[in-house]
C-alpha cells in the first residue's frame, strides 16, 4: 500500500496532493508505516457520523466547501505535516505522555474531522477526562513543521482577545466516540521542524541506540514546554476578557502540565521512554 494510499485513503483525506519536493526520505517512510500502523485505531470522523446532527443539505454544502478550500490550499505541508500530527497522537495517547500520575483524570486524544483540519486549524484534539466527575478538558491542536509559529500564536491571542475561541463544527469526543458537532475550546500549537522528525526516523531504525531514546525524551519535555507557555498565556487572557468558565476549566489544565496541585488536578507523571515500547 502507497503513503499517499494510506495517509489519504478517506474520501476527504483523498483529496490532498501529494507534493514532490515533499517527499519523505527512506528512514521516514519506514517509521511512516510504522506511525500509521499505529494510529490506524484513530480514524479520521466522517462526514457520515454527523448524520444525526447537521442536515444533508448542510453536511452537502460543507463537504463542497472542503473540496475548494483543499484544491487552493497550495501551502499545504504534505506527508510529513500529517506524520508529525499522528507521532504526537500516538506519544500523547498511546506512550501515555502528558498522563496525569494520580487522581481521577485521564488522558484522551484524537484526529479532527477534515473540515476542522483545513477550515478550522485544528489537526488534533487532546482531552483531560476526569472520569469520576465525566468533566471533560478539551483542547484543539494545531501541529506544524514550521520551525517559526509566531504567527499561528499571535491569531489564537488575537482571537482569544476578541471572546472567540476555537470552535470545531465537526467534534468527535475521543473520549467515548460521540459525534457532537459544534464544540468550543482554547487552541495550542505544537510544533516540531522537519529536521527534528528526520532526526528520529533515522534513530528509530536502530536497536538500543541512546540516541533515539534522548530524541524522545526531549521531544517529551517540548511537548509539555510548548504546552504550558499557551496554557500560561490563556489562563492570564482569561480573567481580563471575562471569560469566567474558561478560568476555572484552563486552571485545571494549567495544573496539570506545570506539577502543582489545583482543585481537582493533579500533577504530570514522567515517563520512562524506551525502544522496546516502540517494537
Amino acid at each position: 500500500m502507497s503513503l499517499e494510499r494510506s495517509f489519504y485513503g478517506s474520501p476527504e483525506k483523498s483529496l490532498y496532493a501529494r507534493n514532490p519536493e515533499r517527499e519523505l526520505l527512506p528512514a521516514e517512510e519506514r517509521l511512516a508505516s510504522y506511525l500509521y500502523r499505529e494510529t490506524r485505531g484513530f480514524p479520521l470522523p466522517s462526514f457520515e457520523e454527523f448524520d444525526e446532527v447537521y442536515t444533508p443539505e448542510e453536511i452537502a454544502k460543507d463537504k463542497k466547501k472542503l473540496k475548494e478550500v483543499v484544491r487552493g490550499f497550495e501551502s499545504y505541508s504534505g506527508e510529513r505535516s500529517d506524520l508529525v500530527t499522528r507521532l504526537f497522537l500516538h506519544l500523547v495517547y498511546d506512550l501515555e505522555y502528558l498522563k496525569p500520575k494520580s487522581g481521577n483524570w485521564e488522558v484522551y486524544a484524537g484526529l479532527t474531522h477534515p473540515y476542522d483540519d483545513k477550515l478550522r486549524g485544528a489537526d488534533m484534539v487532546i482531552v483531560f477526562y476526569n472520569r469520576k466527575s465525566g468533566e471533560e478538558l478539551p483542547l484543539a491542536v494545531d501541529t506544524t513543521t514550521g520551525s517559526d509559529t509566531y504567527d499561528k500564536e499571535v491569531k489564537i491571542r488575537r482571537d482569544f482577545e476578541h471572546g472567540n475561541l476555537r470552535r470545531l463544527k465537526y467534534y468527535k469526543s475521543p473520549v467515548n466516540g460521540q459525534a457532537v458537532g459544534q464544540k468550543e475550546m482554547p487552541a495550542v500549537i505544537l510544533g516540531y521542524t522537519p529536521e527534528n522528525f528526520q532526526k528520529i526516523a533515522k534513530a528509530w531504525q536502530k536497536e538500543g541506540n541512546s540516541a533515539f531514546e534522548a530524541l524522545l525524551a526531549g521531544l517529551e519535555k517540548e511537548i509539555r514546554a510548548q504546552l504550558l507557555s499557551q496554557v500560561a498565556d490563556i489562563k492570564e487572557l482569561a480573567p481580563a476578557h471575562r471569560q469566567t468558565e474558561l478560568i476555572d476549566k484552563i486552571g485545571k489544565i494549567s495544573g496539570l502540565f506545570s506539577g502543582h496541585k489545583e482543585k481537582g488536578a493533579t500533577e504530570v507523571a514522567p515517563i520512562q521512554v524506551s525502544r522496546e515500547r516502540f517494537a
